[in-house]
């Protein structure tokens, strides 16, 4: 049975760019996957942690918001 990833919470030491990484599906494509290096300043050892919780709910209605 597919299992949908959790979201991820990505945060760059650097500058502290953040974002919620929602997966749509368990099935990924690599431009589904998250960033491996800071968009803002280029840092390529960014942070992680689970964003279960309202870091998470709120990435899956900012989705569900940008399809419609």
């Amino acid at each position: 049975m597919p299992i949908r990833p959790h979201p991820v919470e990505i945060r760059c030491p650097a500058c502290g760019w953040h974002k919620t990484w929602q997966p749509a599906s368990d099935a990924l494509e690599l431009s589904d996957l998250p960033p491996l290096c800071c968009p803002r300043c280029n840092h390529s050892e960014l942070e992680s942690r689970s964003a279960r919780g309202a870091g998470g709910v709120w990435a899956r209605l900012r989705q569900f918001l940008a399809k419609g």
